[in-house]
């Protein structure tokens, strides 16, 4: 009886491993999968978000209309991933498509069904619902800004924030390990924008043609770009220039339009000039590391722009 009772113990012990062993695999064949895909998901990009009349941008024109047809008539492909969302590539390579990542505004269900009995935690609770709604508003106002207000600056073609009926469109799309998924845009947050050349891969295109002339000239173009945002009371906050700013058609425009504020200060001189010198303090570094000869007349244009 023993010899019997140790045989069921020494099964159940290594039925137990089994289970134990499976679930790590399991869970590391997950987060391989999620290494190799940027974390991407359809759940990822799916809003859960009630609609609301503000986040509604207004109607496009014949020609925007038209537009946009033509740039979601086609598949895209995997590009990259961003802070705010994952970004696909048209197949002719003349537009982006960027999902917002829900993933990073969701909360826990716990703290987003229901109320927490034990005050301090129930505080808890409510404040990071509260963290949650400001960084979504955040998000969405700066969408809107950026379509409605600065859309030549931006390169947008469409700004889609509420769930829908009327787009009827379900877009063919492939991750980044080429799987293709099919995705109903009804359901979904996302922006269509023209595709620009990063300013970071620009000037190190005319550098390596040792055309210092045309770099300094992007340097300008640049400068002048921000700061005529700012005499019209626009501001964003992003201090990556070198990545998120770009060329389309020779004209700079924003690539990341995440940080929109309208704030009429920024048209005063002193109020800009800190302000770029600021948001500059990166793309400088990134000059001074790779085209240190490039800093020096960057430097000048900032000491003078209130001259």
């Amino acid at each position: 009886m023993l010899g019997i009772v140790y045989k069921i113990k020494g099964k159940f012990w290594w039925l137990l491993v089994a289970v134990i062993l499976a679930i790590l695999a399991g869970a590391g064949i997950a987060r391989l999968y999620w290494n190799l895909n940027d974390g991407f998901f359809i759940s990822h990009i799916t809003s859960d978000e009630p609609y609301q009349g503000e986040w509604e941008i207004r109607p496009l024109t014949d020609l925007e209309q038209h537009e946009l047809e033509a740039a979601l008539d086609q598949p895209y492909t995997y590009l990259a991933k961003g802070h705010q969302a994952y970004v696909f590539e048209s197949q002719d390579q003349r537009y982006v498509i960027k999902f917002l990542k829900f993933q990073k505004l969701r909360l826990p269900a716990l703290l987003t069904k229901t109320s927490l009995p034990f005050p301090p935690l129930e505080h808890y609770r409510q404040t990071k619902l509260q963290e949650r709604r400001k960084r979504l508003e955040e998000i969405f106002n700066s969408w809107k800004i950026a379509f409605e207000e600065l859309k030549n600056e931006t390169g947008l073609v469409y700004v889609h924030l509420n769930q829908s009926h009327h787009l009827n469109k379900k877009l063919i799309i492939t991750d980044k390990i080429g799987v293709g998924h099919v995705i109903d845009l009804d359901e979904v947050v996302f922006l269509v924008q023209k595709k620009g050349d990063v300013i970071a891969d620009v000037i190190t295109n005319y550098m390596a043609q040792h055309n210092m002339i045309s770099a300094e000239k992007v340097l300008d173009d640049l400068i002048d770009f921000y700061i005529a945002e700012n005499k019209r009371g626009f501001a964003e906050d992003d201090r990556h220039i070198a990545r998120n700013a770009g060329l389309l058609n020779g004209k700079v425009i924003h690539i990341d339009i995440g940080r929109f504020i309208k704030d009429d200060s920024y048209a005063k001189p002193s109020v800009y000039q800190e302000a770029m010198i600021y948001k500059s303090e990166y793309f400088r570094k990134w000059l001074n590391k790779h085209y240190p000869e490039l800093l020096p007349y960057f430097e000048m244009k900032l000491n003078h722009l209130t001259d």
